[in-house]
């Protein structure tokens, strides 16, 4: 390309490829709902600006070879995600983010994964790409909640910032782990975030069990404690976790309307169970 291969790029091509560098990796179908037909910036794929990636979450885009060497010439953070199973899960990760939004939470910011490589600008802790986790941002109106139901000398560590776990490599979330995640967050669910831990999945069948007895054994025991200490009552989390459905573009759940989000999934955004 030119001397200035970014001024050589058209407004589209430079939109789409912004895009994929602050998300890390989009679906094809996003960025032509967002930007333009696939045939204006297709021509990212042939000069290595972007990487095109077959997964279960449908065609992926991510930063090509090209596009990065160009960022580090310039000095500027682009995230490297080369495996698939990255990228399928930082996809994944931005639709169920994009959902969440929707139901009025903020991303507070994300856990990477740590590693011996690469080094982020903003951190002076070495690590990867590969987002893990997301620590998230209640709803306002949650956290109001949350504030009038907490005794006042505890409100000064209450945080109200549960985390969400949202991948689908290897074959996303089982109940096994989350069983596990239950178990390593559960002084975090009831003593800091008073807020469930939020997970992610295409398929609700695949959590639904460990959602339903973790829920309900969690609403015995709240019933249980506010019979015998009534002046509490309203002030413990009866919710352990929720689970959102955010199913693969193309599978017959992930009917994407013109805002971009599932048919299917929308009567049912944040699942109880």
């Amino acid at each position: 390309m030119a001397d200035h291969p970014f001024t050589a790029l058209t407004p589209t091509q430079a939109a789409v490829l912004q895009d994929v560098r602050y998300f890390g990796a989009v679906t094809a179908r996003r960025l032509e709902r967002d930007h333009a037909p696939r045939a204006e910036w297709d021509v990212l794929i042939r000069t290595r600006w972007l990487a095109s990636h077959d997964s279960v979450h449908g065609e992926l885009m991510a930063l090509g070879p090209y596009a990065r060497a160009q960022y580090a010439a310039q000095n500027v953070f682009a995230p490297y995600l080369a495996g698939p199973a990255a990228v399928v899960d930082r996809a994944y990760q931005n639709d169920a983010l994009a959902r969440l939004a929707a139901d009025g939470y903020t991303m507070v910011a994300p856990v990477y994964k740590a590693a011996t490589g690469i080094t982020r600008a903003t951190s002076r802790r070495r690590v990867t790409s590969q987002v893990l986790r997301h620590i998230m941002r209640a709803p306002n109106v949650q956290n109001l909640q949350l504030f009038s139901r907490t005794p006042p000398d505890e409100r000064e560590r209450v945080r109200g910032h549960p985390l969400l776990y949202a991948t689908v490599s290897g074959g996303g979330i089982s109940e096994q782990r989350l069983r596990r995640l239950l178990t390593v967050h559960d002084n975090d669910i009831q003593t800091y975030w008073r807020s469930p831990l939020l997970i992610a999945v295409p398929d609700l069948s695949a959590v639904r069990r460990v959602v339903r007895e973790a829920n309900a054994q969690q609403e015995r025991a709240v019933d249980t404690h506010e019979r015998t200490n009534p002046g509490q009552v309203g002030r413990l989390l009866r919710t352990l976790v929720q689970v959102i459905q955010v199913p693969h573009p193309d599978s017959p759940e992930g009917r994407y309307g013109d805002d971009g989000h599932s048919r299917a999934a929308s009567d049912s955004r944040m699942q109880r169970e």
